[in-house]
């Protein structure tokens, strides 16, 4: 059988090469059916970066696709969004090349290292980083269709706790738009079925996939065979709506387990008020319950009468905002948790339009 890459335009590469005038070449991290990425020593900056180079593959123009998507998704942080930083693109040898963050290894080589499957705190921190950053991607009306093991990358091994960034849009698209195609082994019942329009529903399927496989490896057939929901996943009358969102991920009980008597109703969070005055407004929550602790999720509801810039205060180490489509503000967090990131918590914007709206870390 032909190799069907078999016409792909290769780059010349090799340690040492320079692809721009200030980005020289120092070790060949990896090749995929599209691209190369090196790590790469910014003359102009002093640090390392991650440099993907795109094969030219006539007829399929991915490089274009990937810095359309890109572009729209620079205003995010990734500290917040869990998505990978993009620095710049340019061409070298007539090839596409993209630079972002360097980040440290992927969960594929991660969990292959340790010689297990994550367990369980760590696999509650990996899912509500992906959830996060698919409640982003949502937002924009983006399907990333490429979510797999290799492209969750992590930060920095050492860190704990873990530490993810979603890569690789090589493959994404806005919903309505025809994709490419979708990795084989975490493809969706609808891709497989040719339904059309495809929605962010197929990521949510592509990464419990990726989910299982990181926790437990790669399940046979006879599991999903005896799944009392089976049959109904790969019929023509498949509902992609019914399928469960990020948002409804990231409040679910799984990963809030740790606390059993639920997440806290009454922790009041200061919000200013139309009249600029600063009134008490309860934390929304799925239980409803009282009694959280350091290290829960809570959902804060901006109300739709609010017209200035808010500042919250809250110890949760995952917050979800959830922002009424029209308003357009400034939110302002300080959290005084100890158990995430650099101190701070991680942030989810519930919203059509958070794109509109700028988050600073107080």
């Amino acid at each position: 059988m032909d190799d069907p890459y078999a016409f792909l335009e290769e780059p010349d590469l090799s340690v040492g090469t320079f692809l721009s005038e200030s980005l020289q070449v120092m070790d060949l991290l990896g090749e995929g059916a599209f691209g190369h990425v090196t790590k790469c020593f910014s003359t102009k900056t002093g640090e390392m970066e991650a440099v993907k180079i795109i094969k030219k593959f006539p007829g399929l123009p991915v490089e274009k696709n990937e810095v359309v998507i890109l572009e729209q998704l620079r205003s995010l942080d990734p500290d917040t969004s869990n998505i990978i930083k993009w620095k710049e693109s340019f061409t070298y040898q007539d090839h596409m090349c993209m630079s972002y963050e360097l980040l440290d290894q992927d969960l594929q080589n991660y969990v292959k290292a340790r010689g297990e499957g994550l367990l369980i705190p760590d696999l509650k921190s990996v899912i509500r980083q992906v959830a996060t950053a698919l409640q982003h991607l949502r937002s924009f009306k983006i399907v990333h269709a490429d979510i797999r093991p290799e492209n969750i990358m992590i930060v920095d091994r050492r860190q704990q706790p873990i530490r993810v960034r979603l890569v690789d849009f090589g493959l994404s698209f806005q919903i309505g738009d025809r994709p490419f195609f979708q990795a084989t082994g975490y493809r969706a019942p609808e891709v497989l079925l040719g339904i059309h329009p495809l929605t962010e529903a197929i990521d949510i399927w592509s990464t419990g996939a990726t989910l299982v496989e990181v926790s437990h490896g790669q399940p046979s057939d006879e599991i999903l065979d005896r799944g009392k929901d089976t049959a109904s996943y790969f019929c023509e009358q498949l509902d992609q709506d019914e399928r469960i969102t990020p948002l409804e991920v990231l409040q679910h009980p799984f990963l809030n387990e740790s606390s059993p008597q639920g997440l806290l109703e009454n922790n009041a969070v200061s919000l200013p008020g139309p009249d600029e005055h600063c009134r008490d407004v309860s934390l929304e929550s799925s239980s409803r319950q009282p009694g959280a602790q350091e290290g829960d999720s809570c959902v804060i509801e901006i109300p739709s009468d609010l017209d200035i810039d808010v500042q919250l205060k809250t110890s949760s180490t995952h917050i979800i905002i959830e922002i009424p489509d029209d308003l357009d503000i400034d939110v302002q967090l300080e959290t005084s948790s100890t158990h995430s990131h650099h101190c701070s918590s991680v942030v989810t914007f519930a919203a059509a339009n958070h794109q509109k709206t700028s988050l600073t870390s107080l």
